[in-house]
């Protein structure tokens, strides 16, 4: 008998004869593979089965219960369903085709390589319906070796998928306990890639996630609400695009007994994300329930691939005031590079009961301000305090290094305290609005070791205006013009579109109105260029409450003898409107108006074939604000 390394003469092969024997066997293995597994139901084993539901056999292959590339649903949920402690899943040489799996306790769920889970197209149509869900369970591994499982995103924005929706999530967790997730790629849900927060009795506890990815998900890499016991180490959040805040990821409880306790994410990469890098939002409120949050991040990165890229920030707090929780958030030995906005930004009503430490952190050129704090007020009797230990800002440009924005109270005395050395050959600056907020930190200019003083209000010309990768409407489905103003046409004429670009001004004190800001007459030194379509915040103003905008535009003489109006697609969240000094309407129902579309008649306020002048005050309660969609001139027909 012939075989192995020898020919047919018995003489030791050579090495090219042996290598294409290798070639030839493989290829005979992979085409018989292959025929086997190209009929429904391949790999079905009913004896294995049945052996596993008797509990002869603790190790289960998914592929037992018949792999259908159509729909794989059956097969994956009916092993998950089994009493096998440990289900394998096996490449098959295409995707698993699913609908919705849950998972149940005592689980260690193993993806072969090359395996990849694919949400069935068409399916998912419920407002919860996520790939994976975990559901008051606990003790379950899921384990794989960058195995990608991947929705459809851009399906869910698109009927006949309702417009809004943001739960549509790779990996869902409810109430769970003691979870392990390592070497996943979660892609392309209709929300985030990992959901943790709270099931019908208690929030997730214990939870581990090791060497995942989260990539081009609709809301957040990963978002949490209710979680304690959190290690996320050796993990990439990339791509987050489509609704807010867009984070890679996002610590917001939805309500103050919900916890945020002992959570940390160690050696964690936050990469092209339209919004934040790392953003924390504690409850506005505590409770009897609440425990003291406490929340590290170690060795993180937030950045852009290129400047100019957009973005938001890459260390983001916002902080809720005396009546909110206690505890500590900490960035340690982190780094933000090539921000949209701000490396570092700490904003909100006061730091209240919060000790937010960055030590050793570093923000390289950050596109807006390096660092903002931007607090209505000092905290009154609170115990929290904003802290930098050993930080520094590598940039080239003159704007401010540090700004301080505050809303009443200028001394923030122990608030906020530390050293920030800054590496510009254009020096260093800390700028307040108002002038003169007294803060307990230093500023440093390594080139001449001088400590930088408190220099006045902050120039922001220098600021990314339009950065590519923001949240827009546009970005949005049903928030385009077509989807915006479809109806209108019905009853009114288009005139024209009005510009882009208006001028912008914060109402820090709501005086605006007192000093006349609607008037013809401004300084236009004190407004600063703005884009309509999008939300200030992501134009690099962290800032809930009263701003100004106002616009000159002409009205052509095709205008005359008609019923003029504007249009406003939509503002975050009320608007009053002036027109050449006079108020001609408003838009006023609270919370509630941020996405709708409203029409102000123009009366006899317009001059027509001359230049008006339009000025709008928002309201903006919480979260993102301003004139975010287009404003249009129209008249009825």
């Amino acid at each position: 008998m012939n075989c192995g390394n020898f020919n047919k003469n018995g003489e030791p092969r050579n090495l090219q004869e042996t290598d294409n024997m290798k070639t030839i066997l493989t290829l005979i293995g992979i085409m018989v593979a292959a025929a086997c597994w190209a009929v429904p139901g391949k790999g079905k084993n009913p004896e294995a089965v049945a052996q596993v539901a008797a509990g002869e056999l603790t190790t289960a292959n998914a592929s037992w219960w018949g792999f259908d590339s159509e729909d794989a649903t059956d097969a994956l949920q009916g092993a998950i369903d089994s009493k096998a402690k440990k289900v394998i899943v096996p490449f098959m040489g295409e995707p698993w085709t699913v609908r919705p799996i849950m998972l149940r306790s005592h689980l260690e769920l193993v993806f072969e390589p090359g395996v990849m889970v694919l949400a069935k197209k068409g399916e998912f149509k419920e407002r919860w319906d996520c790939l994976f869900s975990i559901i008051e369970q606990s003790d379950i591994t899921i384990r794989g070796s960058g195995t990608i499982l991947r929705m459809r995103k851009e399906d869910y924005r698109n009927p006949p998928y309702p417009p809004k929706e943001e739960w549509k999530h790779v990996m869902k967790g409810e109430g769970a306990r003691r979870i392990l997730l390592e070497g996943l790629r979660m892609e392309g849900s209709g929300g985030d890639g990992i959901y943790f927060g709270s099931g019908s009795a208690h929030g997730s506890e214990d939870i581990v996630i090791r060497d995942c990815v989260a990539y081009d998900n609709h809301r957040q890499g990963i978002s949490l609400t209710d979680v304690k016991n959190l290690l996320v180490e050796n993990c990439t959040f990339t791509g987050t695009e489509g609704t807010g805040p867009s984070a890679g990821v996002d610590y917001e409880p939805d309500r103050p007994s919900q916890k945020l306790v002992n959570c940390v994410f160690r050696n964690c990469l936050f990469e092209n994300n339209a919004g934040h890098g790392m953003f924390v939002r504690p409850h506005d409120f505590r409770s009897e329930e609440s425990e003291p949050v406490s929340i590290r991040f170690e060795n993180c990165i937030a950045r852009m691939s290129q400047p100019g890229m957009g973005g938001d920030c890459g260390m983001c707090v916002r902080v809720p005031g005396d009546e909110g929780p206690e505890g500590t958030i900490e960035f340690i030995n982190c780094l933000s590079e090539n921000t949209g906005q701000a490396g570092a930004n700490v904003y909100g009503v006061s730091v209240g009961n919060l000790k937010i430490r960055f030590v050793n952190c570093n923000w390289i050129n950050s596109q807006g301000t390096a660092v903002v704090l931007n607090m209505h007020k000092p905290s009154a009797k609170g115990t929290g305090s904003i802290e930098f230990v050993n930080c520094s800002v590598y940039e080239e440009k003159t704007t401010p290094t540090v700004q301080v924005i505050t809303l009443e109270g200028n001394d923030y005395g122990d608030d906020i305290t530390g050293t920030i050395t800054v590496r510009n050959t254009h020096g260093a600056r800390l700028a307040s609005e108002p002038r003169g907020v007294n803060v307990n930190l230093l500023v440093v200019d390594s080139i001449t070791g001088a400590t930088i003083g408190n220099t006045g209000p902050a120039d922001v010309t220098g600021r990314t205006i339009k950065p590519a990768n923001d949240l827009r409407a546009g970005d949005i489905s049903g928030y385009d013009d077509e989807a915006t103003f479809g109806e209108l046409w019905e009853t009114h004429d288009f005139i024209a579109d009005l510009p882009k670009t208006w001028r912008f001004r914060l109402d820090f004190k709501d005086q605006g109105q007192k000093q006349e800001w609607g008037g013809p007459v401004y300084d236009k030194t004190q407004w600063q260029p703005i884009k309509i379509g999008e939300w200030w915040e992501p134009q690099g103003h962290h800032f809930d409450g009263i701003a100004w905008y106002r616009v000159a535009f002409d009205v052509p003489a095709e205008g005359a003898e008609r019923d003029l109006a504007l249009s406003f697609g939509a503002v975050d969240e009320s608007a009053w409107i002036w027109l050449n000094n006079k108020q001609i309407g408003e838009h006023d129902i609270g919370d509630g108006g941020w996405d709708q579309r409203f029409e102000i008649p123009l009366g006899d306020a317009v001059k027509i074939g001359e230049t008006n002048v339009l000025t709008v005050r928002v309201r903006d309660r919480g979260n993102y604000g301003g004139i975010w969609k287009s404003v249009k001139l129209v008249a009825a027909k």
